[in-house]
């Protein structure tokens, strides 16, 4: 978290705004709490650009300065007693561990005792950062006795270089020299400093000639951070809005300084960088919003809807607006002399990634475990992408082929180029022709309309998860990428899809891997080897075949990974009949995220016509052992039955439902590829009608699993949608 001004913002808060019941609960009470045992001190909370809530602690040393700004934000109030001093820095450190602490005043610097103060400070390892507010003019003989310490930081105020405006502004006489002596002392000792200035109708415009001069006046030292604050006006300093400059003049001064400060060199803060003494979001361009940090925690008693009786004021539109729960709006003073006419909501998906951290809990321990960007912002704000793979999957297919997704669901097979890797293939030219179909909001040309994710939806950019994990940065990456409609992406797939072998060890009436299929093909250890590497990084893999489990290679591979401490992100599709028990209680734990299992039959004779493999019998017994692994916690992933609806099995897809309910598992449906055996139901009108009648039953059963019951339902609106135009042929690529 950068240590900006955020004590600025504290120095608003009047006691005399306060509730006088302190007994609500929740983290308010704490705060109020402690402001009220100690009137000298202040508590504000803020999201960080995390999305987690930090405290701070601001702690006036003295109400006595050496300046007189019109605009000081800082209330009135005694000096603490030694003994209370103490007592209330022990209680910020002890009541909110690990937050930042501001010493500040009136000058902090008059206080006899202050380095001591700041050296206990710094000696506890419980406070995350301090930072002492200050004029430096106390230090132009010389820095203070402190070592530069990494947790320590200097917000020096200056408001001006030009000596006349600086004498104005702060009422007093020759100050200025004093005070740049005291920054050259503070820089030249190495200490981390930022420069603020409070920006108001006398010094706006001269805002870009600080930025264009200070690093010549600072003659080679290390430069600062500039930093602006706005005017607060707050109610002791009702002069203070004489020094007001309406935000639509002011922000071209401020757009200035920015290309001022980068041309010299300055480091420059976000013109958004303070809780409460920043200009409004909206009026900021977009690339200024997204480098806000520190958005305050607003209490009830700051800001409200035109209410001119609070410190701030909102517009009624502001509820509308994408920064609305941590935009305190405009100072009342502020609102009574320029009016709020000019506060407009800034749209809700601009604002989607710091309300996805907070929604998530990110770094708070709280928080849904995962949000849809749909939810998160409206299905109608985001942009209409029909499908998100071409953003998030590689899918490697048999016979050396790729793309996105299935190679059936394709409209064509794509050969990969030779020596190519996953890598390669994911910047392949595939992937930005397919971005860009996607974006279209047409049926994309490279897409079929027998796929079930397209037909469903399933896959939509509103239906794109977020999860609160360890991958969670990488999927704000992507998802990013997807509203900004990218074709060239940076990051690397979320998944990819992996043909383990073509060898299988059944002969399945529909598929022709076990007449066909060669171990020849299988990967090799070092193919896996590469793949663990993007495991590592948080790329899952959804592994199929053949059988898988028939390569060697494979299942040593697996049996690595699992005496890892790794995640289990391996989806694995299998006919599960090498998932014996044996092999099974030989694993330290099972290290797959689901297991999908084809067992294409609710009954024994069905599944012995229909895979012509291992018996039921002998499924069944595998199936029991997985299982049995879930209840002893060596695998924590999902099970999956899953069918091929072909003209053998079309009559038991309810009970195939059923089944997969009773045995408290998942439960898949698809749609037969080509018409092996003459077994594919898309030839037969009367097939495709019972399927979906009996699809649609299977969905209304398996409505407390939503993502299976939409499953079972896209395949039933394709046998639909075949059935009206008359379509009656297989299904799949060549």
């Amino acid at each position: 978290m950068s240590l900006i001004n955020l004590a600025i913002a504290i120095l608003t808060r009047l006691e005399e705004k306060l509730p006088t019941d302190w007994t609500a609960g929740g983290p308010e009470m704490a705060v109020r709490e402690f402001s009220r045992r100690f009137p000298f001190a202040s508590v504000d909370m803020a999201h960080d650009s995390t999305g987690a809530t930090k405290a701070q602690i601001l702690l006036r040393l003295t109400p006595v300065c050496n300046q007189n700004c019109p605009f000081c934000s800082a209330p009135d109030c005694a000096e603490p007693a030694d003994a209370e001093l103490q007592t209330g820095i022990q209680a910020a450190i002890t009541e909110f561990p690990g937050s930042l602490i501001t010493l500040t005043g009136g000058e902090p610097t008059l206080r006899k005792d202050w380095v001591d103060v700041l050296r206990q400070i710094l000696a506890s390892r419980e406070v995350e950062g301090v930072q002492v507010q200050t004029n430096a003019v106390s230090f132009a003989k010389s820095a203070p006795a402190i070592q530069p310490d990494p947790r320590l930081l200097w917000f020096v105020s200056l408001h001006s270089i030009d000596e006349h405006l600086y004498d104005e502004i702060t009422q007093t006489k020759g100050q200025m020299p004093l005070a740049i002596k005291g920054l050259k002392n503070l820089l030249g000792a190495g200490h981390r400093v930022i420069v603020n200035v409070v920006v108001g109708s006398r010094n706006a415009a001269h805002l870009a000639v600080l930025a264009r001069n200070l690093p010549e006046l600072l003659m080679g030292l290390p430069l600062p951070e500039l930093h602006v604050s706005v005017l607060m006006c707050p109610p002791h300093r009702p002069e203070s809005d004489q020094w007001l400059i309406p935000y639509e003049e002011l922000v071209p001064l401020l757009e200035l300084a920015v290309e001022t400060a980068a041309r010299s060199g300055l480091p420059m803060a976000p013109l958004v960088s303070s809780t409460h003494a920043s200009i409004p979001p909206c009026f900021v361009t977009p690339d200024q919003r997204a480098m806000m940090v520190n958005r305050p925690k607003i209490s009830k008693e700051e800001t409200g809807y035109e209410d001119f009786s609070k410190p701030w004021v909102k517009s009624l539109t502001c509820k509308n607006c994408a920064q609305d729960d941590t935009c305190l709006g405009v100072p009342a003073p502020y609102a009574r002399r320029f009016g709020i006419q000019n506060l407009h909501p800034i749209p809700l998906i601009e604002g989607w990634r710091r309300r996805a951290l907070e929604v998530l809990g990110r770094g708070q321990g709280q928080g849904r475990g995962q949000i849809s960007l749909g939810e998160l912002v409206g299905a109608d704000n985001l942009p209409a992408i029909l499908c998100t793979r071409p953003w998030t999957r590689l899918e490697l297919h048999d016979e050396n082929t790729f793309g996105p997704c299935c190679a059936d669901y394709m409209s064509s097979r794509h050969f990969a180029p030779e020596n190519s890797n996953p890598s390669t293939l994911w910047k392949d030219n595939l992937f930005k022709e397919y971005r860009k179909e996607m974006v279209s909001s047409q049926h994309p040309p490279g897409c079929r309309s027998t796929c079930p994710i397209l037909v469903s939806g399933q896959e939509t950019l509103a239906r794109f998860v977020l999860t609160a994990d360890s991958n969670l940065e990488r999927q704000l990456e992507v998802a990013q990428a997807m509203i900004n409609g990218k074709i060239e992406v940076d990051h690397a797939p979320l998944s990819i899809g992996i043909p383990v072998t073509s060898f299988c060890n059944y002969n399945c009436l529909m598929c022709d891997c076990g007449e066909k299929g060669t171990l020849d093909d299988q990967r090799s250890p070092e193919f896996w080897n590469d793949i663990e590497k993007w495991i590592k990084n948080g790329t899952t893999v959804d592994i199929n075949g053949g059988e898988p489990l028939t390569s060697p290679y494979f299942r040593q591979w697996i049996e690595r990974l699992a005496t890892l401490d790794l995640k289990p992100s391996i989806g694995l599709v299998t006919n599960g009949s090498l998932l014996t028990l044996k092999w099974i209680e030989s694993l330290p734990k099972l290290p797959f995220k689901s297991i999908t299992v084809s067992l294409n039959a609710a009954s024994p004779k069905t599944f012995e016509m229909v895979n012509r493999g291992v018996s039921w019998t002998t499924i069944r017994k595998n199936l029991e052992a997985l299982q049995a692994a879930k209840s002893q916690g060596k695998f924590d992933g999902e099970i999956v039955y899953s069918m091929v609806i072909l003209l053998a099995n079309l009559h038991e897809i309810e009970d195939f439902a059923r089944l997969a309910l009773k045995d408290n598992v998942s439960c898949r449906f698809l749609l037969p590829q080509h018409n092996r055996n003459s077994q594919s139901i898309m030839t037969s009108a009367a097939a495709m009608s019972a399927a979906e009648n009996s699809l649609r039953a299977a969905a209304d059963m398996l409505k407390k699993l939503p993502r299976w019951s939409q499953d079972a339902t896209a395949s039933a609106d394709i046998l639909a949608k075949r059935l009206e135009i008359g379509e009656l042929s297989p299904i799949g690529n060549g």
